[in-house]
């Protein structure tokens, strides 16, 4: 039934079951991976990291949270998603969200992070084997030094934060896309209603009515 629903209104909608993501993400990273296979089983929102570039076929991948709503047409974003830029098109957050504090993920992996990077709302090349693999590293890596836990609450876009980070392509979205607290903004195009408790309450407060306002 609520695939019958979400279908009615998402025309071309596919959903993929748990049963098929497990099959198809063990053939690749069970006995290939030492880390990452273990952390996709085990870490809540592995999906996001792994699972979402196993299927379909585009280029990039859009990642869009349950708790992000958009007030209006995101050209922005979607600007991103049409570029030929293989870029790392993400929101700025309220606060830097890393599996550790940014100086000493920029000094284990020689890089610089992006200030803030939330993974609420994203565009990202879609990974191939060679990325995963990647990852792994980059997990081993933080075993090795011991001073990052791989397994943290943030460490999903923590991930991807190292990866834009080694790419050099990163594309923060303007002001009116911002993850911040206080009241939803007049200006809002998209706003992420994280789990904080000064903010996500404003989801049903603020965001769902407003919605609701300008459906009429």
């Amino acid at each position: 039934m609520e695939i019958e629903k979400w279908s009615s209104v998402t025309p071309g909608l596919v959903v993929v079951s748990r049963e098929e993501a497990d099959r198809r993400v063990a053939e690749v990273l069970k006995g290939t991976t030492r880390h990452l296979y273990r952390w996709r089983c085990e870490y809540g929102m592995s999906a996001q990291v792994v699972d979402a570039h196993f299927f379909g076929e585009a280029p990039k991948i859009v990642s869009f949270d349950s708790d992000v709503l958009a007030f209006h047409r995101p050209d922005s974003f979607i600007n991103s998603v049409l570029s030929d830029t293989m870029e790392f098109t993400w929101c700025k957050d309220f606060q830097n969200a890393y599996s550790g504090p940014c100086p000493l993920i920029n000094e284990v992996f020689g890089i610089e992070l992006p200030e803030k990077l939330n993974g609420g709302f994203m565009v990202t090349p879609r990974f191939s084997e060679e990325t995963f693999q990647e990852v792994d590293e980059i997990m081993e890596s933080m075993r090795r030094d011991g001073r990052i836990d791989m397994d943290h609450y943030w460490s999903a876009q923590t991930y991807y934060a190292i990866l834009a980070a080694r790419r050099g392509l990163t594309n923060m979205m303007p002001s009116d896309y911002n993850t911040h607290t206080g009241r939803t903004r007049r200006n809002a195009a998209v706003r992420h209603y994280i789990g904080a408790d000064q903010i996500r309450y404003r989801y049903f407060t603020e965001g769902v009515p407003r919605l609701l306002r300008q459906i009429g």
